[in-house]
């Protein structure tokens, strides 16, 4: 009689160590999906995150670009606006009107 109490006792452990196993399986899967799911989210964050960056970037150079460009046209247009002037006064104090 042990014996067959020993038996039944190692086919209902044996049943329950498989349906431990069985759900231990399926909450790995959801684990792993999860962690699938999160990674996804944070490469999409990520490249969002670096596009953005980017544009920021760019358009701050551009800017930047525009502007030493706009700077380097007032100090030209300045210098050219300072000779002419000058050379007209120049001009017109020396030479002599005929009335």
């Amino acid at each position: 009689m042990p014996s067959v109490v020993s038996a039944i006792n190692e086919l209902v452990n044996s049943i329950i160590s498989i349906f431990t196993g069985l759900i231990h399986s399926v909450l790995a899967i959801f684990q792993a999906i999860l962690g699938l799911g999160t990674n996804v989210v944070k490469s999409v964050v990520d490249l969002a995150q670096s596009m953005i960056k980017a544009v920021v970037d760019i358009t701050g150079d551009t800017i930047g670009l525009l502007w030493g460009n706009l700077f380097i046209i007032a100090i030209l247009g300045g210098g050219y606006y300072l000779y002419t002037t000058k050379s007209a006064n120049r001009s017109s104090g020396s030479s002599k009107r005929i009335a």
